[in-house]
């Protein structure tokens, strides 16, 4: 039941783009010991330059990375690029991944190579492509990481030919066209691909990662959308994961409960009554009564009866904990499961009558989620009584609503406040509308998101009881930024902006504003589609393509000073207006 909106981060300085499986453990620093390679690297000019790569990346060492950058790196592309700034990513990417083993050559000639690659930290698979200048002394030109998911078979050896590269872009230009967020780009971006596909731009191409990383650089050069994407394989998540253990239900935990009396409670329910007598006929007729018309279009009726019943024999016979309301339209349920045991659930409907579901969710904690404290990397109360919380993603589950609410009571009493999103590549608003309550003494329209499958608009607001105290209107609030800062991370940055609540300090963010499905194009390729759009609630736009723009422009390692200078001039002049002492 899980139909996660799947989001990156694209590092324009490093030509890099890691997606949340590897962001959400980032913050550590600890070396890692070098992994051995599985695969010989071809004695290339871009052979070398990824066997340099990859040995001073492995060894955690900052001074091994500096080496490498000097040595492999145009002066000119230094000078847009501080070597610190690239060592700080540098961090971000190995804190989450770990050393990265290559495990097969995908693409490789004189002057490029593409390698998939395991992560050590995480169960993830990776394409690395390297290319250098074709002139002495062979600098890098062009290095990216592109996550692939949790198994590795979502590269595909075999070559590919004519006949599925036209049934594949045949399939892709429909989908855009039925599905992708703005219809009118929609169809410019199918009848690029047609019109490239007649004039034989594809026709050379034989490798199925090369012929995907093609088509996206082709749709995202059309419409600037850092979510779009086509890949090889299947889907990454088209089965849900397996949820927790039994043994980490609550002690105590009630087998029945008292359903929120909203339209999303009351369609969870009724869909549980169904699933859990394990008829098949029964969960087909409500499907088809009962599911929203953007769900059936995401899948069929035969797909989602699939995809359910064989939750239901996966999982057998479920029990509840608690189901609370999320507004009218989302329940988040606690239940367990006899075979699987514990797990949380986000279970949406549509906004409009008659109010179909939409998705399931699983938003049960992993253990990654658990040892990186909810994304939750340092609290702490800086000179001058400013308060710092720094954390790197927006989870949605309890927990994670428990860890930010402890953060805030700590720095409860200070003058100023700074959230440091520098290194949080985004997750869901939930933690965003959460944290926001704490900002504003009244309900307030924090945004929308428009769903351009059903033509319907889903707003939120700030949350009318928070577990603790409010900063109110009148506390500095400063938000820090930088490039790798995207998605819901950039909703969070991007709206408070809007309603003047808070200063942005750092650098442009990645500009990600689009919720994404996961799609299969044919048995061998699948994209990423954006089919929703932000909507902020002053202007009414969103920041995809943009990003969100600093108040305070200044790179990302001097965020905090910037911040603290400004916050101290706003301190002691509200002290001042208040006849307080300094």
């Amino acid at each position: 039941m899980n139909r996660q909106c799947r989001t990156c981060v694209c590092m324009t300085g490093a030509l890099a783009i890691v997606l949340p499986g590897w962001v959400a453990q980032a913050g550590s620093t600890d070396p890692q010991p070098t992994v051995a390679r599985q695969v010989e690297l071809p004695e290339t000019p871009a052979g070398r330059c990824a066997g340099a790569y990859l040995e001073a990346f492995n060894s955690g060492d900052d001074d091994r990375m500096r080496d490498f950058t000097r040595r492999y790196r145009k002066e000119s592309y230094l000078q847009k690029n501080p070597i610190e700034r690239i060592i700080e990513r540098y961090r971000t990417i190995h804190g989450a991944a770990g050393a990265l083993t290559p495990i097969r050559i995908l693409q490789s000639s004189e002057y490029e190579l593409a390698l998939l690659v395991r992560a050590s930290l995480t169960s993830g698979f990776a394409e690395v492509r390297f290319e250098v200048d074709r002139q002495r002394p062979h600098k890098l030109v062009v290095f990216t990481i592109d996550y692939i998911g949790s198994s590795d078979a979502g590269i595909d050896s075999e070559p590919i030919n004519d006949k599925i590269i036209n049934a594949t872009i045949d399939s892709v230009a429909d989908i855009l066209k039925e599905r992708y967020v703005y219809p009118d780009k929609g169809q410019k971006m199918g009848d690029m691909l047609i019109r490239n596909k007649s004039e034989g731009r594809y026709a050379a191409i034989t490798n199925a990662s090369v012929f995907a990383r093609k088509i996206t650089e082709d749709l995202q050069s059309l419409s600037s959308d850092a979510h779009l994407a086509v890949r090889p394989g299947s889907p990454p998540h088209e089965l849900p994961k397996t949820p927790g253990k039994p043994d980490r239900m609550r002690p105590g935990a009630k087998a029945q409960i008292d359903w929120p009396d909203t339209p999303a409670g009351r369609r969870a329910e009724a869909y549980f009554d169904v699933y859990n007598t394990g008829r098949k006929d029964d969960l087909r007729r409500f499907i088809k009564g009962h599911f929203s018309e953007e769900a059936l279009k995401e899948r069929s009726l035969e797909e989602t009866l699939a995809f359910h019943s064989g939750m239901r024999s996966m999982a057998g016979k479920v029990t509840f904990h608690s189901a609370s309301a999320d507004g009218d339209f989302a329940v988040e349920v606690s239940l367990n499961a006899e075979k699987t045991g514990f797990a949380r659930l986000l279970i949406e409907v549509s906004p409009g009558p008659p109010n179909g579901l939409v998705s399931f969710e699983d938003i049960t904690p992993s253990v990654e989620d658990i040892r990186n404290n909810y994304g939750f990397r340092k609290v702490e109360v800086l000179p001058g009584n400013i308060g710092y919380i720094r954390f790197d993603q927006c989870h949605h589950s309890e927990e994670a609503r428990e860890t930010a609410a402890a953060a805030l009571a700590f720095v409860a009493n200070c003058d100023a406040l700074i959230f440091d999103l520098r290194h949080n590549g985004g997750g869901t608003r939930h933690m965003s509308q959460f944290i926001s309550s704490y900002l504003f003494d009244r309900v307030l329209h924090l945004g929308g998101l428009y769903n351009r499958l059903t033509d319907e608009t889903t707003e939120w607001r700030t949350l009318e009881k928070i577990p603790g105290k409010r900063f109110g209107p009148d506390v500095p609030v400063y938000i820090l930024t930088s490039s790798m800062t995207f998605s819901a991370a950039e909703a969070f940055a991007y709206c408070l902006k809007d309603l003047k609540r808070v200063t942005i300090v750092g650098e442009k963010t990645g500009g990600g504003a689009h919720p994404v499905h996961e799609r299969a194009v044919n048995d061998r390729f699948w994209m990423r589609v954006p089919f929703a759009r932000a909507i902020s609630p002053v202007s009414k736009t969103d920041w995809e393509g943009v990003g969100v723009i600093p108040d305070i422009k200044v790179p990302a390692s001097q965020a905090v000073e910037a911040a603290c200078q400004d916050a101290a001039k706003r301190i002691q002049a509200r002290r001042k207006s208040h006849g307080e002492e300094s």
